[in-house]
């Protein structure tokens, strides 16, 4: 176990990451989930971390630990060696957003200028007004995607009306 803590708090002594404790404030590493790197150090001794749910590590050897960013949120690391003790202040960024890319394909598949798709977190947002139920029902369709799955939050039965009355609601 303190060679696993070792090993994911141990960053290569040129790299800038780390800090001598003794005044000096933490070094700062920002990584994404699912992220990993190898740190080297000088003789670990032994290591600990803050939240192991942020950030882990495995010891691959005497000089050498790797960090693996877990889930998003802040963790302190802590690894001593040879030359003293290193603390790191780690924050793990949630993965980047797909839904850019999701409204842009839904966009081209729905094809109909008439309807506007956005998002707010991960809900799909579908705007607008169509000339006919199977214009709505199809828009709502590929916003949900090929399986149906996902939930409707408007009002009404549908997104969308047929002729000039307006609504607006989400597919989650």
């Amino acid at each position: 176990m303190v060679a696993a803590i070792a090993a994911m708090l141990v960053a290569p002594a040129s790299s800038g990451w780390g800090q001598e404790v003794g005044g000096n404030p933490a070094a700062e590493k920002v990584m994404q989930v699912g992220a990993s790197e190898v740190l080297s150090f000088d003789g670990i001794t032994r290591a600990a971390v803050s939240d192991p749910t942020v950030v882990d590590y495995v010891v691959l050897s005497a000089k050498q630990i790797m960090i693996t960013a877990k889930g998003p949120g802040m963790a302190s690391l802590n690894v001593w060696d040879n030359k003293g003790q290193h603390t790191f202040q780690v924050t793990v960024a949630p993965p980047p957003s797909r839904m850019p890319e999701i409204v842009k394909k839904i966009e081209a598949a729905i094809a109909n200028p008439a309807i506007k798709v956005s998002a707010h977190d991960e809900v799909v947002i579908l705007e607008g007004e169509v000339d006919s139920a199977y214009d709505a029902e199809r828009a709502e369709k590929l916003a949900r995607g090929r399986r149906g799955k996902g939930r409707y939050a408007g009002r009404g039965r549908s997104a969308f009306l047929p002729g000039r009355r307006r609504r607006q609601g989400s597919v989650a």
